[in-house]
């Protein structure tokens, strides 16, 4: 199967084991994610591009580590070995999450390479790059930053990823970008591989984030990295390449307003300045965050839609004093059917401490008669304990919404 993403057919294929999966399910997923891509990078300047995907069974199906699950490009290619996930939803995100990381592999480093890689890859004769952290790091927040663009992650969402890789990030000892891109095969820095897609996302991240403020401030530089890294990506090409060597010490002097950016987060092993960055978007970083919230205990409401009711399901201990089997029939005096749910489900699940609710069920008695039942409670305090969250701060600066709006729009 193929489509049109701008002027470049996209081919696709796919293999699965146990035939669960085919070509048509994994187009639908990818179409319209990787023809939004095509535009947000264009001109791309190529002809065909190849997407493979071989499927394996659900992972609880099978003896495979996750280390066996993963993918690879080329310069007009990518191919994937994945897990099918039974929730189609979620296996859909996987997919397009991966689709627009690799095809987004088209601007760096098929078009935006040192001299000493090879064409759509990224090990060279002797050494990986030290530019590493560019061709993934760079590319890895390239994807979160459109999916959240073009709505296929919310900005929540946005956000709690970028908070699992700060956390995630801190895990690993303080190293040089570069360093760490250059000698990430070697033994000592081995086991960071996978940091390229954190620090190196977070670095960029933060990088963008003082291009907006930069140039918000009235400095001549490039409105964000996505729009510079085209420039750059346009100003060398497929069959041109930046020297391995000179490249940052070039844009420095280019730019000289992030020479030290690049001197400090980059050449050198700081952490790169988050707290900063998302303070001008009105967040900041909680390594461990607290909330006091309000609840009525733990319950599921599942749907019936052919009847129009909802079933309380997976019960247990609670102030409310619902049952598994009971149907939703009102909260707080309004009738609620499975076609209005949604605008009340809030009242039972994001309660705060002291809120009060009145619901009323129909309640299956001895005789297998349903009866009404009307029950009510107060919200308990309920602590929750998130590790690496992002949560909006009291007072955010001047210029956020504004930059906030330029990120995302």
């Amino acid at each position: 199967m193929s489509f049109l993403a701008g002027n470049t057919r996209v081919h696709l294929s796919a293999y699965s084991d146990d035939e669960k999966v085919d070509a048509k399910q994994l187009y639908y997923a990818i179409k319209k994610p990787i023809q939004d891509l095509a535009t947000w990078v264009a001109p791309l300047n190529i002809d065909h591009y190849y997407f493979t995907f071989y499927i394996t069974p659900s992972a609880k199906e099978t003896h495979f580590h996750t280390e066996q699950f993963g993918g690879m490009a080329s310069d007009n290619s990518s191919f994937f070995v994945l897990p099918r996930i039974k929730n189609a939803e979620r296996f859909k995100k996987v997919l397009r999450r991966v689709a627009c990381h690799e095809f987004l592999h088209l601007v760096t480093p098929y078009a935006l390479h040192a001299e000493n890689i090879s064409r759509g890859a990224l090990v060279g004769d002797q050494e990986m790059s030290q530019h590493l952290w560019l061709y993934e790091g760079v590319t890895e927040y390239f994807t979160l930053l459109f999916l959240a663009q073009h709505g296929y992650i919310t900005e929540e969402t946005f956000f709690e990823e970028l908070g699992e890789k700060i956390g995630m990030m801190h895990q690993f000892p303080d190293v040089s970008l570069t360093k760490l891109s250059k000698e990430v095969f070697k033994p000592k820095h081995r086991k960071q591989y996978g940091n390229i897609y954190l620090k190196g996302a977070i670095t960029a991240f933060a990088l963008d984030m003082q291009l907006r403020y930069l140039q918000l401030d009235g400095a001549k530089v490039p409105s964000s990295l996505h729009q510079w890294i085209l420039e750059l990506r346009n100003q060398y090409g497929p069959e041109k390449s930046f020297s391995e060597e000179k490249f940052i010490a070039e844009l420095s002097a280019i730019h000289p307003e992030i020479s030290d950016y690049f001197e400090q987060y980059i050449l050198d092993d700081k952490a790169p300045p988050y707290d900063f960055s998302l303070r001008m978007l009105g967040m900041e970083y909680h390594d461990l965050y607290v909330d006091e919230v309000g609840t009525y205990g733990y319950f599921f409401t599942l749907p019936d839609y052919k009847k129009g009711q909802l079933y309380f399901s997976k019960v247990k201990d609670n102030p409310l004093g619902v049952r598994n089997g009971d149907i939703l029939s009102e909260i707080n005096g309004t009738v609620i059917k499975t076609n209005n749910y949604k605008e009340h489900k809030h009242l039972l699940y994001d309660a705060r401490p002291g809120d009060a609710i009145k619901v009323k069920v129909k309640r299956k008695n001895a005789a297998g008669e349903y009866r009404p039942v009307h029950l009510q409670a107060i919200a308990k305090l309920y602590k929750i304990r998130e590790r690496f969250a992002i949560r909006p701060i009291p007072s955010a600066p001047a210029m956020t919404q504004q930059i906030r709006e330029s990120l995302f729009k």
